[in-house]
C-alpha cells in the first residue's frame, strides 16, 4: 500500500511538472516576463536617453520563443503637442534576455546609403578574390548605418569608419569539393581580407552546386571573423548523400 501511494506521489509530481512545462513553453513565466521588462527599461534608457518611451505590453510568441514587446514614444511637436507613436521590440532568451529587433533603430536605416554601399563593397571585394579563389561565384555585402551616421554621398572604402563594419556573404562553387577544399578557400579568404586590410563584422560562406547558374544544392557552410582560427570541425556539411547533378 505504502509503494502504491509512493507512485501516485510521483505520478501526480511528474504530471504536475508536464503541465508547468506546457505552460512556460505556451505563456512563458511571471518571473521571465518582468524580467525581460526591465532588461527593455534599462535598454530604452540606455539607447534612447532624450525619447519619452513607455512599455505598454510584453506578449509572449510561443511559436518563435520570444517577447515582442509594445512601447510607446510621445513626440512633443513645436506647439507642445503630444503625439503618440508606436513601435515594436523583439527580445529572446530567458535567463539573459537580448533584444534582437528594435524597430526605431531599424526605422532610422540609411537604406539608400546602404544600398550603394553594399553593391560598391561587393564589387570591389568581388574583384579581388576572384583573383585568387577559383571556386568564388558571388559575394554580397552588408551593412547596417544609421541616418546621419556618415554623408549621404559617402562612397565604399575599406578605410571607411563605421559603427558596424562590413558584413559579407559569400557563394563558392563546391561540385567536386571536399570539406577540406572548403576549409582551405575559407581560410584563403580570411587571409587575402585581412593582409589587404579589411575591418568586417563577419563572413558567411556557403558552398554549393549549382545548374547552370541556379544554386541546386547546398553541400558545405560556414562563418567566420577576423581573428577566428578555422577548423575543419567548422565546416558544416549538408544534403550528405543526396543526389547531386550529373
Amino acid at each position: 500500500m505504502k509503494k502504491k501511494k509512493t507512485g501516485y506521489i510521483l505520478l501526480l509530481i511528474l504530471l504536475i511538472g508536464v503541465v508547468l512545462f506546457v505552460y512556460h513553453e505556451l505563456n512563458s513565466n511571471p518571473l521571465s516576463k518582468y524580467y525581460t521588462t526591465k532588461v527593455l527599461e534599462n535598454y530604452l534608457k540606455e539607447t534612447y536617453p532624450n525619447k519619452e518611451l513607455r512599455i505598454d505590453e510584453a506578449i509572449y510568441l510561443a511559436n518563435r520563443k520570444v517577447y515582442s514587446m509594445k512601447v510607446t514614444e510621445i513626440i512633443t511637436t513645436s506647439s507642445k503637442e503630444r503625439i503618440p507613436k508606436k513601435h515594436e521590440f523583439i527580445l529572446r532568451g530567458t535567463f539573459k534576455p537580448t533584444v534582437i529587433i528594435d524597430s526605431i533603430y531599424m526605422a532610422n536605416l540609411d537604406r539608400d546609403l546602404m544600398t550603394k554601399l553594399e553593391k560598391e563593397a561587393g564589387k570591389e571585394i568581388q574583384s579581388l578574390l576572384s583573383k585568387h579563389v577559383t571556386s568564388l561565384d558571388h559575394v554580397s555585402a552588408g551593412f547596417e548605418i544609421q541616418k546621419g551616421e556618415i554623408p549621404p554621398d559617402t562612397r565604399w572604402s575599406k578605410d571607411l569608419k563605421l559603427k558596424h563594419p562590413v558584413s559579407l556573404f559569400i557563394v563558392l562553387n563546391s561540385k567536386g569539393a571536399s570539406k577540406e577544399d572548403v576549409l582551405k578557400d575559407a581560410k584563403e579568404i580570411q587571409s587575402i581580407l585581412n593582409k589587404n586590410g579589411y575591418t568586417y563584422r563577419s563572413v558567411g560562406i556557403n558552398s554549393s552546386v549549382f545548374q547552370g547558374e541556379e544554386v541546386h544544392e547546398l553541400t558545405y557552410s560556414t562563418s567566420f571573423k577576423r581573428d577566428t582560427e578555422l577548423k575543419l570541425r567548422d565546416i558544416e556539411e549538408h544534403n550528405k548523400g543526396k543526389g547531386l547533378p550529373k
